[in-house]
């Protein structure tokens, strides 16, 4: 196939479809939008962004606008049914985590994905509504997708094609690719409020009321937003999928949105870095890398809810029971190498000055003498010499840190031309 339309191709135009959009287009591939809506939808579903996507935000260039519409999480704890705290923890006004942002804020979705949209057109991205997608053409070097505009039939050829169109992915369905069911089917009710009386004496914390009669959550949102989820009791090829067309998650763990902007982060670069020579196989490491780190997000928002089953019945002593005690997941597979606790997980901010900055590769070195592999040299990577201290238990004297452009870090060396020859084949 020749005469592509675009690099690539993203069908779906919500936050996740859009962040993967614009990060391509900031890596300087072309990029087409389309999605079967003409506005943004005008309610939110994601309502918290932890401290990963927050920088990831900040990295697009959008942390500016992200602050006017959001807000700091205090905490979260769980309470039994007469409302007394059984677990808990409660943050400090101004408390930062290791990559410099909160752990978890609140936000108005429809904001960001406004946000999103105009840094994306602004980008250079071509963005077409109105258009359903209807079939899908794998060829040997590319793909061709068929749409329907009205009542006219439109073709689009691209080198990749991304999936990000939601749950009820027509992507997905196309092509026959079935979802995995981690066994936690539920169904709750969502409701999100404005409150009329902003002095309104609600719990200041995330909470999960683990009532058995009815298990409800409350969640403080932006300004004087509030929701609410209640379960419900019974009555009486070259295409890549991303977001909630790849995984569901359970909304215990305020993730759903964050997991789904994290594929969208590896996947751009990925695509980005075959212009700078890497191999088509990189595009392998997506899979290797998204799908174990989403499923194990996925079972920790199980353990979340089971816990708060748990707690519903038997009180206190479910604590004993093990559940929602897993550690957040890092990259295990894929384009990482080596045991150090680090890897696979994202470079924390240094203790001193600014960290890196940039979409590339960096190195970021102590008391290292030896000459950069040429491969860096020619990937772009930024070569940072810094005392041992600035990263306390990541960086000693003779270690280099090899940091990708998602901001992983994908190993930690006391030889870096050893770890060079490993990621050659992939990479050059």
């Amino acid at each position: 196939m020749t005469g592509f339309d675009a690099d690539v191709i993203v069908v779906g135009c919500g936050p996740v479809g859009v962040m993967a959009a614009l990060r391509c287009a900031q890596r300087g591939l072309s990029v087409i939008v389309i999605d079967k809506d003409t506005e943004v939808y005008p309610l939110p579903r994601a309502i918290g962004m932890d401290d990963e996507i927050q920088q990831l935000v900040a990295r697009a260039g959008l942390g500016e606008e992200l602050a006017s519409f959001s807000s700091t999480m205090g905490g979260g704890e769980f309470v039994n049914a007469a409302g007394e705290r059984v677990v808990g923890i409660e943050l400090p006004e101004g408390t930062v985590g290791p990559l410099g942002f909160p752990p978890m804020v609140a936000f108005d979705q429809p904001s960001f994905e406004r946000s999103l949209r105009r840094a994306a057109i602004a980008a250079g991205v071509d963005m077409r509504l109105g258009l359903e997608a209807e079939a899908i053409d794998n060829t040997a070097d590319g793909v061709r997708l068929r749409l329907r505009d009205g009542a006219q039939d439109v073709s689009l050829a691209t080198r990749w094609l991304v999936g990000a169109d939601g749950a009820k992915s027509t992507i997905r369905s196309l092509l026959g690719i079935e979802m995995i069911d981690q066994g936690f089917d539920q169904t709750w009710l969502v409701v999100d409020v404005t409150l009329l009386d902003p002095d309104l004496d609600l719990p200041r914390l995330a909470r999960q009321h683990c009532d058995p009669a009815r298990i409800t959550t409350l969640v403080p949102g932006f300004g004087t937003r509030r929701r609410w989820e209640f379960q419900l009791q019974p009555r009486q090829g070259s295409v890549f999928l991303a977001g909630d067309a790849a995984h569901q998650m359970p909304p215990f763990n305020g993730q759903g949105m964050c997991s789904g902007v994290r594929d969208a982060e590896n996947l751009a670069w990925k695509l980005a870095q075959i212009g700078s020579g890497a191999t088509d196989s990189i595009l392998d490491t997506y899979d290797a890398e998204r799908r174990p780190h989403a499923t194990a997000q996925v079972v920790h928002a199980v353990d979340a809810g089971l816990l708060i089953e748990a707690i519903a019945h038997d009180g206190e002593a479910a604590l004993e029971s093990g559940y929602g005690q897993r550690p957040f997941p890092n990259l295990e597979h894929g384009l990482i190498d080596g045991d150090h606790r680090a890897v696979g997980r994202p470079l924390p901010e240094p203790t001193t000055g600014e960290g890196p900055t940039g979409d590339g590769w960096h190195l970021i070195r102590s008391e290292v003498t030896d000459p950069v592999p040429g491969m860096w040299r020619q990937l772009g990577a930024q070569v940072h010499d810094v005392s041992a201290g600035v990263y306390p238990g990541l960086i000693e004297p003779g270690v280099t840190v090899v940091v990708r452009p998602d901001r992983y870090i994908a190993a930690v060396t006391g030889d870096l031309a050893v770890t060079t020859q490993l990621f050659a084949p992939t990479l050059e």
